[in-house]
């Protein structure tokens, strides 16, 4: 087989869009409306911040084994909604290094991590995290 040769990318004309389904796009792009300078963007780690909420939330960190197949999980109950234990699912996977999952109200983080998901947690501002059994 031959080499293949690198042929440079295809520019599209300086008026026209690269591919003509997009022809109708430079049309909408004048009717936009101005970005507002004023308006700023939401903080990207807004749960790292204490505030009333999180400072008031009580957190129950259980280890258990049973009807697991002899494997430890760490279940974390009171997370007050749906979507803050989606959030914190990803967060404690990424900080933890370890698969989680939701059942029911609880968070369920695989491998016995309750020490280093409550030291987690507290730093976030959590304040009242207890490690049960």
């Amino acid at each position: 087989m031959g080499k293949k040769k690198n042929k440079p990318p295809k520019s599209a004309p300086s008026g026209e869009p690269f591919h003509p389904a997009l022809s109708g796009l430079a049309s909408l792009r004048d009717q936009l409306p101005a970005a507002d300078p004023q308006v700023s963007e939401p903080k990207a780690n807004a749960e790292a911040e204490p505030d009333n909420a999180t400072s008031s939330v009580k957190l129950l960190l259980q280890r258990e084994k049973k009807g697991r197949a002899g494997k430890t999980v760490t279940r974390l109950r009171g997370l007050p909604s749906a979507e803050a234990r989606h959030r914190w699912a990803d967060k404690l996977k990424k900080e933890l290094g370890c698969g989680a999952s939701i059942e029911g109200d609880d968070l369920i983080l695989l491998g016995d991590l309750g020490e280093r998901a409550k030291e987690r947690l507290e730093a976030s501002g959590f304040q009242h995290v207890t490690l049960g059994n």
